[in-house]
C-alpha cells in the first residue's frame, strides 16, 4: 500500500522535480568547489567523481547515497572540472619550471 503522501514529504519531491541551477559565472564558488572536490582524492583520485561529489553536496547539502537520483547543475559541475583539471595543468608546469632541488649526498 505504501506510506501516505505527506506534503513536503520525499515522494511529493520525487513527483515535482524542481530545477536545480547554480550561479556558475562565480569564479570564487566555482574555485572552492574545485579545491573542494580535492577532499575526496582519498577515497579515488578520479576528478570526474570528486568534482561530482563537491557539487552534489553544495547543491543538496549532503553526499550522494547509493541510491541518491537527485540532479546537479550540469554547467556547474562543468565548470568545476574544468578548474580543477586547469588547476593541476598549472600545478605540473610549476613543478617542470621549478629549478632542480640540491643533491643530497649524506656528506657534509
Amino acid at each position: 500500500m505504501g506510506a501516505p503522501n505527506r506534503r513536503g514529504g520525499w515522494t511529493e519531491l520525487l513527483a515535482s522535480p524542481r530545477p536545480v541551477t547554480a550561479d556558475v559565472s562565480d569564479p570564487d564558488l566555482v574555485n572552492a568547489l574545485a579545491q573542494a572536490s580535492c577532499d575526496f582524492d582519498a577515497t579515488g583520485a578520479d576528478p570526474e567523481r570528486n568534482c561530482w561529489l563537491a557539487v552534489h553536496r553544495h547543491m543538496h547539502g549532503v553526499l550522494p547515497s547509493e541510491y541518491d537520483i537527485r540532479d546537479i547543475d550540469e554547467d556547474l559541475y562543468l565548470a568545476v572540472l574544468a578548474c580543477r583539471l586547469g588547476q593541476k595543468e598549472r600545478s605540473d608546469s610549476d613543478l617542470k619550471d621549478a629549478p632542480p632541488s640540491p643533491q643530497v649526498t649524506g656528506r657534509d
